[in-house]
């Protein structure tokens, strides 16, 4: 997250066309915004194609072989494979492709087998067989040394998938991943580009998550911030758990799991604004009716670190209207790239060493910014971090494939 606006890669930049602009930074100009976000998209979609490989052309990691795990965590990477390939940007014609999408799934591999290490083993050999069969197969990827290729791995392994694979798969393709941690040494900021976290459900066309198999309320049930109790809350393993949920307990302990659905929220009157801003942790999982009612009455909702910076709650808080508190030094927000979706705008970002100081924060957030204008934010934000079946303009899908045109070699024919 510190790291946001860091240039400093870890090898020399590609050769990238003009960045395209950003629908949220049009949109903001005001006057026939929705045709310049429409102008935008139909550009990319008129000039960006991405050449995807089949089981045809890579007879390696198949669906047969590996079907895919219904985890809606690591489902990133199957709902986007499937969404390219239905799309105008995909094509069969590598001549008149800008990138090249190899499909092959790691969360797939690594389900195939029960014992973790075993699994992980088993996707490094795949995606190694994957990218050694491509090499020798077909032109593309010694062209480029690989830098024209995408791959995504939505499961907690991230690049290290990479591990056993042509060193130019780490080095040089474009990675879609979860763990998007400028403090990973696999993970290359402004070359990979982060997956809006996990395929649950903000609406009826989406895949549900962690809220329990109910899709997202409309906007008109979700609770203002004057209506919420002054509550960070967290439910979730927090010891053992990475480097930063074992210190929240020992600051601020947990709290006994709530057996009721109660929203304690006041739709008339506001909650007294002298109420300190209570930290509420809950080891283990809620209820989902529980949970759901938690999203809705707190304030706050905290994004822990476990062992990944990254964690499916952040949608959570995004869907239920609850200000995103994130404690994650170094995680690189998806979709921030031009401002598509400002962060800063509608979170609160703290660093992991202020963690005792998480109490004060919270209460000068509270008295210095407008919480309403950040909950219109997070909620208007809906959307463009949602995934779509099928995908509609400007949402998860439609970002990724900007941030992948932003990394794309010059289009063809331009």
């Amino acid at each position: 997250v510190n790291n946001i606006n860091n240039n400093n890669n870890k090898q020399p930049p590609l050769t990238l066309p003009p960045p395209p602009p950003s629908p949220h930074l049009l949109a903001s100009r005001g006057g026939g915004q929705h045709q310049d976000v429409l102008a935008v998209l139909s550009d990319m979609e008129a000039r960006f194609r991405v050449y995807v490989y089949s089981d045809r052309d890579v007879p390696i990691g198949t669906v047969k072989e590996f079907p895919s795990p219904r985890d809606y965590k690591y489902a990133g990477e199957t709902v986007f494979a499937r969404a390219l390939r239905q799309s105008a940007f995909a094509t069969r014609d590598p001549w008149r492709a800008s990138l090249f999408f190899m499909p092959f799934r790691c969360s797939a591999y690594r389900f195939s087998v029960r014992d973790r290490d075993e699994g992980q083993h088993v996707a490094e050999a795949t995606v190694a067989a994957y990218v050694r069969y491509v090499a020798q197969h077909h032109p593309y990827w010694n062209a480029s040394n690989g830098a024209d290729h995408v791959y995504a791995c939505a499961h907690d392994m991230g690049t290290s998938v990479a591990n056993a694979a042509d060193a130019r798969l780490l080095r040089n393709a474009i990675a879609l991943v979860n763990t998007a941690d400028s403090g990973d040494p696999g993970y290359v900021p402004h070359k990979d580009v982060p997956l809006p976290p996990h395929t649950g459900d903000g609406c009826p066309t989406c895949l549900q998550g962690t809220a329990g198999n109910h899709p997202a309320p409309p906007l008109a049930a979700i609770p203002d911030p004057a209506s919420r109790q002054p509550v960070a809350f967290f439910a979730g393993h927090l010891q053992g758990r990475g480097r930063v949920r074992p210190i929240m307990k020992h600051l601020y302990g947990t709290s006994d799991k709530p057996l009721r659905a109660d929203t304690t929220t006041r739709r008339s009157g506001n909650i007294d604004a002298t109420t300190p801003v209570a930290v509420e942790l809950v080891e283990g999982s809620l209820d989902g009716e529980v949970y759901r009612a938690r999203l809705l009455s707190s304030l706050f909702c905290l994004f822990l670190r476990g062992h990944r910076a990254w964690s499916p709650r952040l949608m959570d808080a995004v869907w239920y209207g609850c200000i995103p508190v994130i404690v994650s030094d170094g995680y690189d927000l998806p979709l921030h790239e031009g401002n598509l979706v400002d962060w800063h705008g509608m979170a609160v970002v703290v660093r992991e060493a202020d963690m005792p100081r998480l109490k004060d924060i919270l209460e000068q957030v509270r008295s210095t910014r407008d919480l309403a204008a950040m909950q219109r934010a997070l909620l208007a934000a809906r959307h463009t971090l949602t995934w779509h079946d099928p995908p509609q303009p400007v949402d998860a899908f439609y970002g990724t494939m900007l941030a992948l045109w932003r990394r794309a070699k010059q289009p063809p024919g331009t």
